[in-house]
C-alpha cells in the first residue's frame, strides 16, 4: 500500500458533521485561505513574544517564534513549490498546481510553533517537570488514565499546536481553524499519542482531547497506519521538518553573533567550508570579497547556504519519495544527502557555543521558578472552581482571571488540567512573568491585560 497524492492533497475543510460548507464561491486558493487563517489568529500574533533561543533579549535583531515561522515558512514554501512540479508531472495530476504544494507547506510551517508555551522547549521541560513531581501525581491525577497522565507528564507544544488549530482557537465555533485536511496532516510531524513508544523522547503529535481529530484528517488524506496505533507521516510533513532544520541552523548561529556567544569569523570560516562544495563557489568567493560591512557578508552566506540547502532537501525528498509514500522512509531529510552533516555540525556549535551563554541560562533558570509558580496557582483554583465552590477568596480571584479558559463545571479532571495548560501556555513570556510577579506581590498594577487578550 501507498499515500495517493490525489488524496493527500484533500481540500477540504476540518468541520462538525453537522456543518454544511458555505454556499459562497471560494475567491482564494483553499491553502492560502489556511495561511490566512493562521495569520489573523490571536495565537499566532503571540508568537512576537515568545522566545526562540534567547529569552527577553535586549537585542532587537535576535529571531523570535514569530519571525522564526515567517521564515521557515519561506522556505518551505520553496520546498514545496521546487517538488510539486514534478510530483505533478510523475503522477499525471491534472488538478493541482506545484503552487499548491508550496501553499501547503507554508501554512504548515506558519502554524509549526503555534503551541509552544512561555520560554521555549525550556517552557515545556518545566511544564513536563512539575506535571511529574510526585505530590503533584497524587494531587492532580487520581482517577485519571495512563493515557491522559502521559500528555501532560510528556507535555510537547506539537501537541498543543495541534490542539489550538483544531479546538481552542474556534472558527465559527466548532472545528478549530477549520484548516484543510491537506494543511493539517501536513503540519503533523509526530503523528502518535504521547503514550507511543516513539514519544519516549516527549515528542508527540496529539493529545487524548484530540484524538478525534486525527482520526478523521489520517482518513480524509489517507495516512497509512501503523501496527501500534500511530500513522506514518504525510510526505510533506517531511518538508516541514527540513525548512525548521534549514532556519534554525543558520540561524541559531546568526543570532549567537548577535549575542555576543559566537565570533564572526568562526561563522564565516564555518559556512564558507560548506559552500566550497559547491561547483559555483568560486564565482560567488569572488562577488563575497567585494562586500564590504559584516551585516552585508552575513547576509550573503545565509542566502547561499539556505539556497544550497534547500536544493538538497527537495532533491534528497524526490529520491526517496516512493519509500516514504509506502511509510519506508523515518529520516530527517538532509540526514539522507551525501556527504552533507552541515545541520549536524551547525546544530553541535549551537549547543556547545551558543546555549551555554550565562545570561540565557540564569533566565531559564528564573524561567521554571515562573511557570511552577502559574501551574500552582492556577491548576487548584481551576480543580476548587468547578461550579463556583471555592474554599478560597484568592482561588475564586485567580478563577476569574482565566477568563475564557475557565474550566465548566461539567469538565472532568483531564479536561479541567487541560484548561489551565491551555491558559498558560497560550501566555508570551512577558505576560507570563508580569502575571507571577503580581501573584507573588512583587509588583502591583497596570501589567496584567483583560482576559480577552490572552484567550
Amino acid at each position: 500500500m501507498r499515500m495517493q497524492w490525489n488524496k493527500l492533497l484533500n481540500n477540504k475543510r476540518l468541520r462538525r458533521p453537522n456543518e454544511k460548507p458555505s454556499s459562497r464561491p471560494l475567491k482564494l486558493n483553499p491553502f492560502q485561505l489556511d495561511q490566512e487563517r493562521i495569520i489573523f489568529s490571536q495565537p499566532f500574533r503571540r508568537l512576537k513574544d515568545k522566545t526562540q533561543v534567547h529569552p527577553f533579549s535586549d537585542n532587537d535583531h535576535v529571531r523570535t517564534r514569530l519571525t522564526h515561522s515567517l521564515e521557515v515558512a519561506t522556505v518551505g514554501q520553496s520546498l514545496g513549490t521546487l517538488v510539486g512540479s514534478e510530483i505533478i508531472e510523475r503522477y499525471e495530476l491534472k488538478n493541482f498546481k506545484s503552487e499548491d504544494f508550496g501553499n501547503i507547506i507554508k501554512a504548515a510551517c506558519l502554524a509549526h510553533d503555534i503551541g509552544n508555551p512561555p520560554f521555549g522547549h525550556i517552557g515545556e521541560e518545566a511544564v513536563r517537570e512539575w506535571f511529574n513531581e510526585k505530590e503533584n501525581n497524587e494531587k492532580l491525577f487520581e482517577e485519571m488514565t495512563k493515557a491522559k497522565r502521559s500528555d501532560f507528564q510528556r507535555f510537547d507544544g506539537n501537541a498543543q499546536g495541534f490542539r489550538i488549530i483544531t479546538q481552542t482557537e474556534n472558527y465559527k465555533g466548532n472545528g478549530g481553524l477549520q484548516l484543510t485536511f491537506a494543511t493539517l496532516a501536513t503540519l503533523m510531524k509526530y503523528p502518535w499519542p504521547s503514550t507511543h513508544n516513539k514519544a519516549n523522547k516527549n515528542k508527540f503529535g496529539f493529545f487524548q482531547s484530540e484524538q478525534n481529530y486525527i482520526e478523521e484528517i489520517a482518513e480524509q488524506v489517507g495516512l497509512l497506519p501503523t501496527r501500534d496505533g500511530a500513522w506514518y507521516r504525510h510526505p510533506l510533513a517531511y518538508l516541514v521538518e527540513a525548512a525548521d532544520d534549514i532556519c534554525y541552523a543558520i540561524i541559531d548561529l546568526e543570532d549567537g553573533i548577535d549575542m555576543g556567544a559566537l565570533s564572526f569569523r568562526y561563522y564565516e570560516e564555518f559556512i564558507k567550508g560548506y559552500l566550497k562544495q559547491d561547483k559555483e563557489y568560486e564565482g560567488w568567493e569572488s562577488e563575497y570579497k567585494n562586500l564590504e560591512t559584516t551585516k552585508q557578508k552575513i547576509s550573503y552566506l545565509r542566502n547561499k547556504a539556505i539556497t544550497k540547502l534547500i536544493e538538497e532537501a527537495s532533491e534528497s525528498w524526490l529520491k526517496h519519495e516512493v519509500d516514504i509514500s509506502h511509510g519506508n522512509f523515518e529520516y530527517p531529510l538532509l540526514d539522507k544527502v551525501e556527504g552533507n552533516g552541515f545541520v549536524q555540525d551547525a546544530k553541535k556549535i549551537a549547543k556547545e557555543e551558543i546555549f551555554i551563554n550565562h545570561k540565557k541560562i540564569y533566565i531559564e533558570i528564573a524561567s521554571y521558578k515562573i511557570l511552577y509558580g502559574l501551574l500552582d496557582a492556577f491548576s487548584e483554583a481551576a480543580l476548587q472552581g468547578k461550579g463556583d465552590d471555592f474554599e478560597s477568596g484568592k482561588n475564586k480571584r485567580l478563577f476569574t482571571l482565566m477568563g475564557e479558559d475557565a474550566p465548566k463545571s461539567e469538565c472532568s479532571r483531564y479536561e479541567t488540567l487541560m484548561k489551565v495548560i491551555d491558559f498558560i501556555s497560550g501566555m508570551t513570556d512577558r505576560f507570563a512573568l508580569g502575571m507571577y510577579r503580581q501573584l507573588d506581590g512583587i509588583s502591583l498594577g497596570g501589567m496584567t491585560p483583560a482576559p480577552l487578550e490572552i484567550k
